[in-house]
């Protein structure tokens, strides 16, 4: 899995997807943490609260909804 690119966020996790298809994974669980466990300690440092506190479901899109927006803030 490729190390976050802080410089294009949502364009990161393009590639992740298709990591996870050829992988045939599909349990959102397992995506979201090894998304997390790609992020920079800055992109970690953006979704602390995610993170803590995931949510039950579809935690990955979650992720990915909220981390651009909140990257380019830094």
């Amino acid at each position: 899995m490729p190390t976050f690119w802080e410089d294009d966020p949502e364009f990161w996790f393009y590639p992740i997807e298709f990591q996870f298809v050829m992988a045939a994974i599909t349990n959102e669980s397992t995506k979201f943490y090894a998304v997390v466990a790609a992020f920079s300690s800055n992109a970690l440092s953006c979704v602390t609260d995610i993170v803590i506190s995931p949510p039950t479901v579809v935690a990955n899109k979650t992720l990915k909804d909220i981390l651009p927006g909140r990257i380019h803030r830094v």
